[in-house]
């Protein structure tokens, strides 16, 4: 779900679980599997896959994370 509605909690929207992922790439490059074991423990709530990567999908159309040649994901500056 990318927008609110009256029934849905906040932090399980794409808009959040983004600003996580990129407050986390933020700190360096990391590798896709890496990057979903972290984003778990910091929001401690179980994630769905597909939001993780609907999420990546969103910062990469902002223009805000990149895949570098080794396959791994990094800020965009």
């Amino acid at each position: 779900m990318l927008l609110l509605d009256k029934n849905a909690e906040p932090k399980k929207t794409i808009f959040y679980i983004s600003a996580i992922v990129h407050g986390l790439i933020l700190k360096k490059i990391v590798n896709i599997e890496s990057l979903y074991i972290e984003l778990q423990k910091e929001i401690e709530d179980e994630l769905n896959y597909d939001f993780f990567i609907l999420a990546l999908d969103f910062l990469f159309l902002l223009d805000k994370i990149r895949v570098n040649n080794e396959g791994d994901i990094e800020s965009v500056h």
